[in-house]
């Protein structure tokens, strides 16, 4: 009897999506944060800072849950590149909006 656990194909792309999402949260989290004034990104009266979180966290986390759900399928590699790349997005990203909103917090003039 053969133990050994097939790998299904992956028919809906969840390994490859995984990837891609990973790489575009590596790309807007350099953008992000290289291009963008740090004022900008937690400046609460600006309705446009509020896609920067969402590139930090929420592009990472679906990357990271589509990497974890394409580790059963044939396309194992792509998979695990997607949850490295999201992992490290992820962890990079949620501490440098942790420190800017920090710095906001602290040094932003009360209005």
């Amino acid at each position: 009897m053969d133990n050994t656990q097939q790998s299904k194909p992956d028919p809906k792309g969840k390994a490859i999506a995984s990837l891609i999402f990973g790489v575009i949260s590596i790309i807007g989290l350099y953008l992000m944060y290289s291009i963008v004034p740090m004022r900008f990104i937690v400046s609460f009266r600006n309705p446009e800072s509020f896609i920067f979180p969402v590139i930090a966290i929420i592009l990472p986390l679906i990357g990271l849950v589509l990497g974890i759900r394409g580790l059963k399928s044939t396309k194992r590699v792509f998979a695990l590149a997607g949850i490295v790349l999201s992992v490290i997005s992820l962890t990079i990203g949620s501490f440098l909006w942790l420190m800017a909103l920090g710095w906001f917090l602290i040094f932003e003039p009360k209005r």
